[in-house]
């Protein structure tokens, strides 16, 4: 990102009013959780997904496998 600028808006309460270039959510959607015992240092909700990211990165090099040859 380096040389770019931007900036990131939330409104509270979510999703607040509907504007013509909202993403549009499917019926579930899922945010970080606030519990402080889900923080992973300062990584908000972070223990909710590591639990799974030895399965997550493992298919993932199952489906590169083909790369080797």
């Amino acid at each position: 990102m380096d040389g770019h600028i931007g900036q990131y808006v939330s409104i509270k309460p979510w999703p607040g009013k509907k504007e013509k270039d909202d993403y549009v959510l499917g019926e579930n959607w899922y945010g970080d959780r606030p519990d402080e015992d889900l923080f992973l240092k300062d990584q908000q909700g972070a223990k909710t997904i590591s639990k799974h990211r030895e399965a997550f990165l493992m298919d993932w090099a199952k489906r590169w496998e083909w790369l080797k040859n």
